[in-house]
This record gives structure tokens, sequence and C-alpha cells, in this order.
């Protein structure tokens, strides 16, 4: 049995889930046991009327649109949001080379002034070394493989 606080994840969208739980069609502070954090239209509402806002002080439930869910640390309380993040990092380039040997036998610039032999660069190009981890899956966010989900948050008894 869910608890005051406890988050639940569910594949109903939020008319489904109240249908199910009891709960009235738009969330009331008072009557609803239950509020969608993941609904762009009732997160970031004020609960601080709600059994969870007034005995532990809570004002309002966090937006958890597109959001993972983390463990607390760092100082951190229930309910802060964090931005996203990419830890600095590089790539290490390295150069293929092409080369041609100077023969004093021909015309600059592949000959060499006072006749000895040595090497000439004529051409490089970048290459990545390979990380060896297959092919990279680029998009415009950085995120684990995920499954979308309602995260319910319980405010009432």
């Amino acid at each position: 049995m869910p608890t005051l606080g406890d988050l639940v994840t569910s594949m109903l969208t939020p008319p489904q889930f109240a249908l199910v739980s009891g709960d009235p069609a738009n969330f009331d502070p008072q009557r609803s046991k239950w509020l969608c954090l993941t609904d762009p239209c009732s997160c970031e509402k004020d609960i601080s009327t709600t059994d969870l806002g007034s005995l532990y002080n809570f004002t309002r439930a966090p937006s958890l649109v597109d959001r993972f869910l983390r463990g607390v640390g760092s100082g951190r309380k229930p309910g802060d949001l964090q931005d996203d993040a990419l830890q600095g990092h590089g790539h290490e380039l390295m150069e293929a080379a092409a080369s041609t040997a100077h023969d004093p036998r021909t015309a600059a610039p592949n000959g060499l002034q006072n006749g000895g032999f040595t090497h000439a660069v004529i051409a490089t190009r970048p290459t990545l070394v390979p990380a060896g981890h297959g092919n990279p899956r680029v998009d415009d966010e950085t995120r684990p493989k995920n499954a979308a989900v309602h995260i319910y948050l319980r405010v009432n008894r």
C-alpha cells in the first residue's frame, strides 16, 4: 500500500489513473490522493494544503517531465531539481601521413640540395582513434536507454 510521499510509475494517462485510483478527474489539493508529476498541465502545482505539504512542509510539486530520478545525496533534498550536464572529456587524434623519399637525382621539392636521403610529408589527414565500443549513437541529448512512464506522487492519505 503506497504511503504519503511515495512515487508510483504507471503506463496509465492521468485521466485513466484518476479513474482507477478514485481521484477526481482534475487535481484537487483536498480530495486527490495522487498528483501526476509528468503531466505538463498538473506538475509544479501548489501542494502546501495537501497532507504531504502540511505535514512535511512541501509547497510545490516538482515537474518530472523529461527527467530521470536520482537518489538523494551531496546535500540535495527530495524534490530538488538538477540541470543536465556532460562531464568534460576529450578525444585523442592521430595523423596518418604519406611521405616520399628525397632523391638527389630529382628536382625540388623531393630532391635534397645536399644529396642526402630523407622523407618529406606530402599529405596528412586526421584520423580518430577507435574506442572499440561500436558506432556512436548521436542525438541532441545525452541519455541512457529508457522507457517513458508517468510518475505519480502520493499527496493525501
